[in-house]
């Protein structure tokens, strides 16, 4: 797999949810101008974080973006998971 060629945000890599899919129906809380259905190769993305930016500021975000998948959620040794 080709890696991307620079990290997205200032920050670097972002972790993200992604709750809705092509196809499916664009949720009210999308920033932006909202089609009915996500378009190919678009995804809606929520953070877990309350304050977390996501497709709430962004609107739609290109599936191309997408570099991995999350397999398994880190915890700590007294079972919390880490942030």
């Amino acid at each position: 797999m080709e890696r991307p060629r620079r990290p997205s945000g200032a920050a670097g890599w972002y972790v993200k949810r992604v709750v809705a899919a092509a196809g499916d129906p664009v949720p009210p809380w999308v920033a932006g101008d909202r089609p009915g259905r996500v378009p190919p190769g678009m995804l809606v993305l929520r953070g877990d974080h309350p304050r977390s930016e996501d497709s709430k500021q962004w609107g739609l975000c290109p599936a191309d973006r997408m570099y991995g998948v999350v397999l398994l959620r880190l915890r700590t040794g007294d079972g919390r998971a880490t942030t």
